[in-house]
């Protein structure tokens, strides 16, 4: 297994509410220019979105040099550039595209966002972060039975290095541990067979999986994960400082057209564990974990989705992502404000170390960059088995910028 280890010593609107979203684009009139190059004689155009509202846009071509009104209709035809001109840092807006023939995709654009784009606006979506779903953890179902388990693990982040500089082997176990344990099959294993010592009576992976996924799941998972890990970062009797674990998961299926004219369906899943402990956070991501082939299939929307995302405002401008990768971070970002939870338990300055395996791997790496240029003090990255191709040469030159770039 080859592990990667990456270590470093958001125009306000007027007439708008603060809920309100502004979203602000600029059309062609005609369908021959170029991604971001809008005709000058369309202008800018803004529009007002009030809080969970949505707006339908025409797309019909007979209206390309024909500008909105206030009031509607809305034309979107030949969109070149789109932005969220919101002031509030909680609201998002969801932009429906259609790039071709049967082809639709989604931009989400985060406050003070702008992206270059080629494609018909189909609607406009105001959005505050959603809530997580979460069940209760009152019940006992992944009690850790063994409590040798849990006096020989107890409070091992005394033994982590908060303040390392380069690769730690005991940091590099206990992230790995964290990442296997974020897929829900393995945390089953565990708690089920290798700590409880219950017996397994599934003839094959596939059984094990499927019973897996009935027991433990995305809204529970944070349950399991506080069952299976909350000792490891807090003395024995620490109650007061015991970790606060949250799992963050979005689902969002989207519909392309192959050159042949055959529609494909994928979908994007990410999902990524938030440990908030005393002394640091940690944010361990989840590879791919659904069907390789299919319509639930994440390879399609992540992997295989290998152009490159020009970033084009905020402090990531100018560097290219891969898209699959990027599209994936921001969905689970932007639809429930990560950034904003870690900011909420420590602030920009409290230590924050994240990691991943797999597809994990690539999303933490985009992750550290998107939170390193924010601000926040990411003190290093831990990935397992990741894809190698993450952004191109401006992404690396960004990240030697803002001190995320040295590999061992």
């Amino acid at each position: 297994m080859r592990c990667i280890v990456l270590l470093f010593s958001f125009l306000t609107y007027s007439g708008a509410s603060a809920q309100d979203c502004i979203f602000e684009y600029q059309r062609a009139d005609g369908m021959f220019a170029d991604k971001g190059k809008p005709s000058p004689s369309l202008g800018k155009e803004t529009l007002k979105v009030g809080t969970e509202k949505k707006i339908d846009f025409v797309t019909d071509w007979k209206f390309e040099k024909k500008k909105g009104s206030p009031s509607g209709p809305f034309y979107g035809s030949h969109a070149r550039i789109i932005s969220n001109k919101t002031a509030s840092k909680t609201a998002n807006v969801e932009v429906g595209l259609v790039m071709g023939p049967g082809v639709e995709t989604v931009a989400y654009l985060g406050p003070n966002a702008t992206e270059m784009v080629k494609g018909d606006i189909k609607y406009v979506k105001c959005a505050k972060p959603a809530e997580l779903k979460e069940a209760s953890c009152g019940n006992n179902m992944f009690e850790v039975k063994d409590k040798n388990v849990i006096a020989n693990e107890q409070n091992l982040i005394s033994r982590f290095d908060l303040r390392t500089t380069e690769f730690n082997p005991v940091n590099a176990y206990l992230l790995a541990k964290l990442s296997e344990g974020v897929y829900d099959h393995r945390l089953y294993f565990e708690i089920k067979h290798v700590i409880n010592k219950e017996p397994i009576k599934h003839a094959t992976t596939k059984e094990f999986k499927a019973d897996a996924q009935k027991i433990i799941n995305n809204e529970n998972m944070a349950c399991a994960l506080t069952a299976r890990f909350a000792h490891l970062f807090t003395k024995a009797g620490d109650t007061a400082n015991a970790p606060k674990i949250k799992f963050f998961h979005a689902q969002e299926r989207r519909t392309l057209a192959s050159a042949m004219g055959a529609k494909i369906e994928f979908t994007h899943d990410p999902e990524a564990a938030v440990i908030v402990a005393k002394d640091a956070n940690f944010v361990i991501w989840r590879g791919t974990d659904t069907e390789i082939l299919g319509k639930d299939s994440e390879w399609l929307s992540t992997d295989f989705a290998a152009q490159h995302k020009l970033i084009e405002s905020g402090p990531l401008k100018g560097a290219k992502f891969h898209a699959g990768f990027y599209d994936s971070f921001e969905l689970l970002q932007n639809k429930f404000a990560m950034a904003d939870h870690l900011h909420q338990n420590g602030g920009k300055s409290k230590p924050i170390w994240i990691a991943g395996h797999s597809l994990g791997g690539a999303q933490a790496i985009v992750s550290a960059l998107y939170l390193k240029a924010h601000g926040y003090n990411v003190r290093g990255v831990y990935t397992y088995g990741s894809p190698r191709t993450i952004g191109d040469s401006n992404m690396v030159n960004l990240a030697k910028k803002i001190g995320l770039a040295k590999t061992i």
